[in-house]
């Protein structure tokens, strides 16, 4: 199969992702460095190393609490949970965070679940 398609904005340098199996055709983008940091933290408890300036992500549909899908081969498939973390968020809300990767050990997607399900203020623990 091919890849999905990006299309890329002029004036912005935005890049879009066709959707796909694993997509909904959002913004694809570079991990912001509040993510870095989370990403450094997690790769740190798995184990992995991965160049996280390099990794691209569409933001997920969750509410604004801040999950991203990972950019990679439409085949891939979820593989395994790699790491875990939990904070309080500004409002005292516990934050869980969560590394999955797909079943080549690369990274699938960054899982965060306000407990509360409200949008997390901060994203870092």
């Amino acid at each position: 199969m091919k890849p999905p398609r990006r299309t890329t904005s002029a004036l912005f340098g935005l890049r879009y992702a066709q959707p796909n199996k694993l997509s909904v055709g959002r913004l694809v983008r570079t991990l912001r460095p509040f993510e870095q940091a989370l990403m450094l933290e997690l790769l740190a408890r798995a184990g992995m190393k991965v160049d996280v300036s390099s990794l691209e992500a569409e933001e997920m549909v969750d509410g604004g609490m801040g999950s991203l899908l990972f950019r990679g081969s439409e085949d891939r498939k979820f593989g395994a949970a790699a790491a875990t973390l939990e904070f309080k968020n500004n409002d005292g809300v516990l934050v869980s965070v969560a590394l999955y990767v797909d079943q080549s050990g690369a990274p699938f997607e960054l899982d965060v679940w306000k407990v509360d399900f409200s949008p997390t203020a901060k994203l870092a623990p």
